[in-house]
């Protein structure tokens, strides 16, 4: 019984460190990859169809057109909407630029107050130049420009294939997005869709995969950037290395009657030749 008893503290302590482990939850990695949250912008803007007539920063600097708002898109704007003829407005972001209200379009609330701002909440979800304008009092008298910056559209691509090598070749994005592109990455996978990124270059048009095997098929797609980050990757093309094929049999069977017959002109030649020497 005493053995038995001092082997009890040596059993509980084997147990608690078995079962520490188990109680504790193992942490979890977490990916920092993902989409570029928008920013949170905030954007007064006064309106007024009396003279000055139009949109602006503030109460001072209105104009028609009125100022250009540049943004990009996953933004969410915060407008503040003041009335500064104290009558009813109504702000219309133009999304099929008819300049009327349509379906589709984004608009606020009615706001009249020159001093207590009414809020609009929009989230810039689609790259373009927009029109904005107000909806009581028509885009003819208030009206202004909403421009959404955002990645590059995707490029075409094009593969070739040559002796453990492929060329790829593509477009320029149509699209911009807004800002200059900067780059492209270009994806590579063994398998359909299993792209992974092979290389990030600069403003260039071409790239050739020297890293590959012969006989084996690769799979490709080129995503192009900008300052405002990586578009949409292009179509997926697929290219498959190989060594130059040896020259056929009827190949050489030409070639060796081609060097036959300049063989049998020429030793007819010297005969002829040797035959009129006196």
């Amino acid at each position: 019984m005493p053995r038995f008893s001092k082997l009890i503290p040596l059993v509980t302590l084997g147990l608690v460190l078995v079962a520490f482990p188990l109680a504790v939850p193992p942490s979890v990695a977490t990916s920092s990859v993902g989409p570029t949250p928008g920013r949170a912008l905030t954007i007064p803007l006064y309106g007024s169809a009396a003279t000055p007539a139009g949109w602006g920063w503030t109460a001072n600097n209105i104009t028609e057109p009125g100022p250009t708002l540049t943004v990009q898109r996953g933004d969410v704007i915060t407008f503040q909407l003041f009335s500064n003829d104290s009558v009813t407005h109504e702000l219309i972001i133009d999304l099929d630029n008819s300049h009327t209200n349509n379906t589709g379009d984004a608009f606020s609330a009615q706001f009249s107050s020159k001093t207590t701002a009414t809020v609009f909440m929009y989230t810039a979800n689609t790259v373009g130049t927009f029109a904005y304008f107000c909806g009581i009092h028509g885009y003819a008298v208030q009206h202004g420009q909403l421009v959404v910056n955002g990645p590059p559209s995707g490029p075409s691509i094009a593969a070739s294939a040559g002796d453990k090598r492929v060329v790829l070749t593509w477009q320029a994005p149509a699209s911009n997005g807004g800002s200059a592109v900067s780059g492209y990455k270009v994806y590579r996978g063994t398998t359909p869709g299993g792209e992974a990124l092979l290389a990030t270059l600069g403003n260039v048009l071409t790239y050739t995969d020297s890293n590959v095997t012969n006989g084996q098929t690769y799979y490709y797609q080129v995503a192009a950037t900008n300052a405002i980050g990586e578009g949409p990757k292009s179509s997926e093309v697929s290219a498959i290395p190989n060594p130059p094929s040896p020259a056929s049999n009827s190949t050489v069977l030409i070639i060796g009657g081609v060097v036959i017959v300049v063989a049998i002109v020429a030793v007819a030649a010297a005969v002829l030749m040797r035959r009129k020497k006196p």
